[in-house]
């Protein structure tokens, strides 16, 4: 059984990231949305609550990337 991460558990994994990673991370997370739409549309998706945790792991990629800029800005 995988581990289940908490919310603040996935923050301090991101906080972690460098820029490169963080920008992995989205693309990861964007592509498995992506793919994950596409099989919604198809009647293939069981577990549809899947989108909507892959839509809130983009969000918080995208957070973090803009909190790195802001934290580059000011230094």
């Amino acid at each position: 059984m995988a581990k289940k991460t908490t919310g603040a558990g996935k923050n301090a994994e991101l906080l972690k990231l460098d820029r490169a990673g963080l920008v992995k991370e989205l693309n990861e997370a964007r592509r498995e949305l992506y793919l994950l739409k596409m099989k919604n549309v198809a009647g293939e998706l069981k577990e549809t609550h899947q989108m909507k945790l892959h839509k809130k792991r983009v969000a918080r990629a995208l957070t973090f990337l803009k909190l790195l800029e802001q934290k580059a800005l000011s230094a």
